[in-house]
């Protein structure tokens, strides 16, 4: 395990030195979400990390590398794992591009405000409850306003 572990620490670093900056920080801040000060996410946390950024993976592809991994991923297995199927990934980018257009005052949050004034702009009028419960729905933390990492796993 030890040579494991050293083999996917340096190819996990040469492969996400091609990721953005952005694409990083959104794996560190899912894996920070997902294990809880264990330091590891098992088979639950790996498919909600999947679709909190927009990526999907079979039962069996998630049984395998689980099994390969020993039924849990530390960090830098998790870095591994989403790098190689962000490789080939172009909706995390839309996602983040709509998201980018409902953050009106560009704060890295979604209010009511900016969700009212980007549907007014596409030309979708809905009343203020239609709105606030969208809103409900997509907040998962219940702080009021919609996260990236939250309009993500509703939208994808």
């Amino acid at each position: 395990p030890r040579v494991h572990r050293s083999l996917t620490s340096v190819v996990t670093k040469t492969m996400v030195e091609h990721l953005t900056k952005e694409q990083v920080e959104k794996l560190d801040q899912v894996f920070s979400k997902l294990e809880r000060g264990r330091g590891f996410i098992g088979a639950r946390e790996v498919g909600c990390a999947f679709r909190l950024v927009g990526l999907h993976m079979t039962v069996a592809e998630l049984q395998d590398l689980l099994n390969e991994a020993g039924g849990k991923l530390d960090a830098t297995e998790f870095k591994h794992l989403m790098t190689k199927k962000y490789a080939d990934c172009d909706t995390v980018e839309e996602v983040d591009s709509a998201f980018d257009f409902f953050d009106q005052d560009k704060d890295g949050m979604l209010s009511l405000i900016d969700v009212q004034k980007s549907l007014g702009e596409l030309g979708t009028n809905l009343r203020i409850e239609e709105v606030r419960e969208m809103l409900r729905e997509a907040d998962l933390n219940d702080d009021g306003k919609i996260s990236k990492l939250e309009f993500t796993s509703v939208i994808l």
